[in-house]
């Protein structure tokens, strides 16, 4: 089996492929995130893909240093999916959620450019039936205003 088919050539992350596998065989997981990235299209169009890459690198590692044991996907462009192992009370992953947020929108140092429009959208959902309900709820969530 090829394993990269499984990774984001970009961020090294699980993909939609390796999430839409692990769907089949879920495993239990107590809330789902789905996060955003605000503003990414302007970085891609004013300075290019490739320093629109490395940013998406440099979140990947920042959302694992802040999520060091719960598996982040990344689904694809800006979009990435978070399921939380542990079970917490909704203080503490709304905490969490602000945590992801608040880093995101700290200036990032790409290549020679200094990025500060970046902010994330971000919903949140608790793993009630299914896995893919529950993403669904937190993408709904991400884009309600």
């Amino acid at each position: 089996m090829d394993e990269n088919k499984f990774l984001n050539y970009i961020t090294g992350l699980p993909n939609i492929n390796y999430f839409n596998d692990y769907v089949k065989n879920f495993k239990e997981f107590f809330a789902v995130m789905v996060l955003n990235l605000d503003n990414f299209r302007v970085v891609n169009n004013n300075y290019g893909f490739n320093v629109g890459n490395e940013l998406l690198l440099k979140v990947s590692k920042k959302l694992l240093k802040i999520l060091k044991e719960e598996l982040i996907i990344h689904i694809g462009g800006d979009e990435f999916i978070i399921l939380l192992r542990e079970k917490r009370q909704k203080r503490q992953i709304e905490s969490l959620a602000k945590r992801i947020l608040k880093e995101l929108s700290k200036p990032f140092k790409v290549f020679d450019v200094n990025i500060d429009i970046i902010s994330g959208s971000l919903g949140i959902a608790f793993v009630e039936n299914s896995l893919e309900e529950a993403v669904k709820m937190a993408d709904d969530a991400m884009r309600y205003i």
